[in-house]
């Protein structure tokens, strides 16, 4: 059981101290088969001061990249897996504003 390992960058662009919820989701593309549109599979509270950056690091295993067919078993996602990282659900409003980042697992 290997573990893959997303690694991102946080920076609270603010004049004040602050915390912030960072989540991780992962989705699939794999349109044949029906599979969860994203699923939560990590998130971290952090303290920030302003103007603070920090790299977040989260640790995937395979369960976290699968879900589970129509007789109970576990299979990897089909089709390209999206990860996705910030501080709410990603949406095309947070994505344009950079508060989530996403990137295809290779």
């Amino acid at each position: 059981s290997g573990h893959i390992m997303v690694n991102t960058n946080v920076t609270n662009t603010g004049k004040t101290d602050g915390e912030e919820v960072v989540e991780l989701y992962v989705s699939s593309d794999g349109k044949k088969e029906q599979v969860p549109t994203r699923a939560l599979k990590g998130f971290q509270r952090l303290v920030f001061k302003a103007g603070e950056s920090k790299i977040i690091r989260f640790s995937l295993t395979n369960d976290d990249l699968s879900t589970v067919d129509d007789k109970g078993k576990p299979k990897f996602l089909p089709g390209k897996i999206l990860i996705s990282v910030g501080g709410c659900q990603p949406d095309a409003k947070s994505i344009a504003a950079k508060k989530t980042v996403q990137d295809f697992l290779n």
